[in-house]
């Protein structure tokens, strides 16, 4: 249930909403006993959550332009707009509508308010003293966006015209389907009171015709583009109003019967109720996060409301969910008990048949994981065994006897083997860490190299990592042929088939190529060289390739 406080900018009507069922509707006068027939209602009925929907002439409505900027800087040039026009009113309202498509195209704005809220203020203190749980405070002629869709209109600027009280109609312009304007065109005292059908029409065209100047003189609306005019009144006055109306080049008018919109919108209960109570259906489908003009600290008591049912509802699915969790627990123990007891059955099953079968050989079935474990590591030794270290003095032999690498004296060799995957990645380690190593252009000789799983009956690869240091007598050679010669030697050794790769971590004379030439750039050419030690690293590959 929800009811809907309607201000007419003199009287209150309620409406009591059951979702698409009206159960009745109520009036009261601004007097005496309209208040006390009021606070009767309030003190007598059940508290559920209500809105209220204000339809005063004293709503002002304003276009401004502001610049296109981010959110928060946006949120204070609106604020800075309504300080600027509404700073005396309490109750004031800003939104986005669009952007203008010439020049910076800057964010276009509407700005409202309630600009004399005298008449408001004695319902809303009724209200407040009896706690209503009061969701937000709506515009009535903001709410007229949402008859564009039942009405199938398509036009690009559209008044949209509804009489909720005698005295006036209510007249909402729409400029693609977004509120830009709305007021009141007031009727002659005499008429109000009076069934003067031709009044109302003569009224309509000279309010339209006002508005229609209004809107060309803003430059909204240009001579050559015409305002359809959509007027929802009883089916029985359409016809009478089609013969009163004429229709022009530049104003159409069209008349929707009230009884279709409340048959299009499901409604029932409305049955000889004008579009006031219509209007009261629309704003109970409002986001009640998003009202127009209430403040704070008047939704308190609507959001305590919350609160307490969100607490109850979670107390009433928390025991549902304690006693459902506690039957499941229950069953699954008597299940568990069950199998367990299968469990155990089996089991002993299994001991007795083992018994009987192997109990000859019980002994030598309990010593079987140490003999499989000795026959693992004789399988490890014998894969290995061709990755001793004299099988790699043959490799580097080869190349250290040739007479042009005499100078070179090799002091010192240390060899350790390692899984592959961990040796490629002590290379990479070894190689990063040279001054001149560069990513984009070095070629990883692992990257083709997979990843060695170990199989049943297979074992993983090894790679051995040898560190050669040593010294080479630079006393009879040049600065060039100490290079020439430190080259050769690296190149050579990189060539043999069972070399991987080779990383000159320490060179007596820098022969890398990005610091060939370093020393006679910087004018210490020289033919002795300060240190004439040198370290090399080789990957030496799997048993298979020595």
């Amino acid at each position: 249930m929800e009811r809907i406080f309607y201000f007419s900018g003199h009287r209150m009507t309620v409406f009591d909403w059951d979702g698409k069922e009206l159960f009745g509707s109520r009036d009261f006068q601004p007097n005496e006993a309209g208040f006390e027939d009021f606070e009767k209602l309030l003190r007598s009925s059940v508290n559920f959550p209500s809105r209220l929907l204000v339809d005063m002439i004293e709503e002002d409505f304003r276009r401004e332009s502001i610049p296109h900027v981010n959110f928060l800087d946006r949120r204070d040039l609106i604020n800075r707009q309504l300080e600027r026009h509404y700073r005396e009113e309490d109750y004031s309202y800003a939104r986005v509508i669009g952007r203008s498509k010439v020049g910076r195209r800057d964010d276009q704005i509407l700005l409202s308010a309630l600009t004399n809220t005298g008449l408001l203020a004695p319902w809303l203190e009724r209200l407040e003293k009896f706690d209503i749980q009061l969701m937000g405070i709506w515009s009535l002629p903001m709410l007229a966006e949402k008859f564009a869709k039942p009405m199938q209109i398509r036009h690009e600027h559209v008044l949209i015209v509804s009489r909720q009280v005698r005295s006036a109609l209510r007249n909402c312009y729409l400029h693609n389907g977004k509120l830009m304007i709305s007021r009141q065109a007031k009727f002659d005292r005499e008429m109000w009171d009076r069934e003067d059908f031709e009044g109302v029409i003569s009224n309509l065209e000279r309010s339209t015709s006002e508005l229609h100047t209004f809107l060309i003189n803003q430059r909204t609306l240009t001579v050559d583009e015409t305002l359809h005019v959509y007027c929802l009144i009883p089916r029985s006055q359409i016809t009478i109003a089609e013969g009163l109306c004429e229709s022009n080049r530049t104003v159409h008018y069209s008349f929707v019967a009230l009884e279709d919109m409340f048959q299009h919108f499901g409604l029932r209960g409305c049955e000889g109720l004008g579009s006031d109570a219509l209007y009261s259906y629309l704003c109970t489908q409002k986001n009640p996060l998003y009202d127009h003009y209430a403040k704070e600290d008047q939704k308190t008591t609507y959001y305590r409301h919350l609160m307490d049912r969100l607490v109850r509802n979670v107390a009433e699915v928390g025991s549902l969910i304690l006693v459902t969790i506690a039957v499941l627990l229950a069953l699954k123990g008597m299940e568990l008990d069950s199998q367990r007891q299968l469990v155990e059955r089996d089991i002993e099953l299994l001991r007795h048949n083992n018994e009987v079968r192997f109990g000859d050989i019980q002994e030598e079935l309990q010593n079987a994981p140490l003999i499989r474990d000795a026959v693992e590591l004789v399988g490890l030794i014998q894969a290995d065994g061709h990755q001793s270290p004299h099988e790699y003095f043959g490799v580097i032999s080869r190349v250290l006897g040739k007479t042009e690498y005499r100078p070179i004296r090799l002091l010192q060799l240390e060899w350790r083997k390692h899984a592959a995957l961990e040796a490629m990645q002590i290379a990479r380690d070894q190689r990063s860490q040279l001054k001149t190593y560069d990513p984009s252009g070095y070629s990883d000789p692992y990257a083709q190299v997979g990843l060695e799983v170990e199989a049943e009956g297979e074992y993983i690869q090894r790679r051995a990592i040898l560190k050669l240091k040593g010294k080479i007598n630079t006393q009879d050679l040049t600065y060039r042929e100490t290079i020439d010669t430190m080259q050769r030697f690296v190149d050579e050794l990189a060539l043999q088939e069972e070399i991987e790769d080779v990383i000159l971590v320490k060179t007596a004379a820098d022969v890398r190529e990005a610091s060939r030439f370093t020393d006679q750039i910087t004018g210490q050419a020289r033919s002795q060289v300060a240190s004439n030690e040198f370290e090399i690293v080789l990957i030496v590959g799997g048993a298979e390739s020595v």
